[in-house]
């Protein structure tokens, strides 16, 4: 009785019109796929999509609202003091940034997933990132140094935090 059932759920009806005999692998009878000069074309699958409507949003708040407030209120540069501190208190690096002076883009302390993105406490001010020696690119390069200075905050303690 399942099996029948099973085969029964699965039988499609050919693809050609007024016929109604079952369909085939291709979605026609074997009296049609002889006479199709060609084979339907095949349903094209909706692409997925790249960004969601969720972080559309959060992206529209961040760019209209999080990062010209956070810019506006701290015009200069937030991490190449830190890090040319670490320099002078011993730490080791095989260069250092050279500052543009006036902050332009945001670094992200604990990162930019999900309601991080917006959270005005997590992120800080970084000079121009087309410069070559710049803050932000240091950070990247030397993470270790950077969490060591408190600039990086690991994503393995921030879900470990609450243990």
């Amino acid at each position: 009785m399942e099996r029948y059932l099973f085969i029964k759920l699965h039988k499609m009806k050919c693809a050609w019109p007024v016929c109604k005999d079952d369909a085939l692998g291709n979605g026609m009878c074997l009296r049609h796929q002889l006479y199709a000069e060609t084979p339907l074309p095949k349903k094209q699958p909706k692409p997925i999509n790249k960004i969601s409507e969720k972080r559309k949003e959060q992206l529209k708040v961040y760019t209209k609202e999080t990062k010209p407030e956070y810019l506006k209120a701290n015009p200069m540069c937030e991490i190449c003091p830190k890090v040319l501190e670490y320099k002078k208190n011993g730490g080791v690096a095989a260069w250092w940034p050279v500052c543009g002076g006036k902050s332009v883009e945001l670094h992200h302390l604990e990162g930019r997933e999900n309601d991080l993105l917006n959270k005005k406490e997590s992120v800080i001010a970084s000079c121009d990132s087309k410069k070559y020696n710049n803050g932000h690119r240091w950070l990247q390069q030397y993470s270790v140094a950077a969490m060591e200075i408190g600039i990086v905050i690991s994503r393995h303690k921030i879900i470990n935090r609450g243990v």
